[in-house]
């Protein structure tokens, strides 16, 4: 019985940062679809490179998570906490599967 709580806590920071995530994502991808029809001769050709930097962004901060030194140092994060920024922010901000739909 006590190995559940763990998992739930793990699973529930999980989806919390998964949500932020695609929050985000999909707040980006808006703003970057609206910028371009207001301007579609000046940015036309950025189409899809919105979801180029949205990858190449969320890799590198997933880097920086995975690297970032436990708690005691300054500004460690906990395993809970990589959990929620690594797995659950950054994949669901990276999802690769949206550059298909983008393109």
């Amino acid at each position: 019985m006590n190995g559940i709580l763990p998992i739930a806590g793990d699973a529930a920071v999980l989806g919390v940062g998964a949500f932020c995530g695609a929050f985000c994502r999909f707040q980006i991808g808006r703003l970057a679809a609206e910028k371009i029809a207001e301007h579609p001769k000046v940015l036309g050709s950025w189409t899809g490179w919105h979801t180029a930097g949205i990858n190449i962004g969320g890799s590198f901060a997933l880097g920086c998570i995975s690297q970032a030194p436990p708690p005691p140092a300054f500004a460690g994060l906990s395993p809970r906490a990589k959990v929620m920024l690594g797995v659950g922010f950054c994949g669901s901000f990276t999802t690769f599967s949206t550059y298909s739909v983008d393109v």
